[in-house]
């Protein structure tokens, strides 16, 4: 389940799929670790340690999950909330259509010049 991650000052930072066994036993023993694939083969993995905050809002309880390691909580891959998926397909197919756009002018450009060479030696 998508689950946004704060700071200790409840500032988000990024958003983790955090499978149910693991939000049941976060609430269970107010704890839990995340863990963090190391960039090179090389490198030992890290845990991130995601604990639990409640807060009591007009009779209502909160849950939130925070973490005190900022740093290495920005260097997961988020993922994304169920609002961002359409806008992330449609800038990814504008995307997909700027990149056939620009290489075909890449390939009239480079038969322009193999022309222009012929011609005058120049472009």
């Amino acid at each position: 389940m998508n689950q946004v991650i704060y700071t200790q000052d409840l500032e988000p930072i990024t958003v983790l799929d955090v499978p149910m066994h693991m939000l049941d036993h976060i609430e269970a023993s107010g704890w839990g670790r995340a863990l963090v694939k190391p960039k090179h083969p090389d490198d030992p993995p890290e845990y991130l340690l995601l604990q639990q905050r409640v807060l009591m809002a007009g009779g209502q309880e909160y849950k939130f999950l925070y973490t005190t390691q900022e740093v290495l909580a920005l260097g997961l891959a988020p993922q994304q909330l169920p609002g961002q998926k359409q806008l992330y397909h449609y800038m990814y197919g504008v995307l997909e259509k700027q990149r056939d756009i620009i290489t075909k002018q890449h390939k009239t450009i480079e038969r322009l010049r193999g022309k222009s060479a012929d011609d005058s030696g120049t472009f």
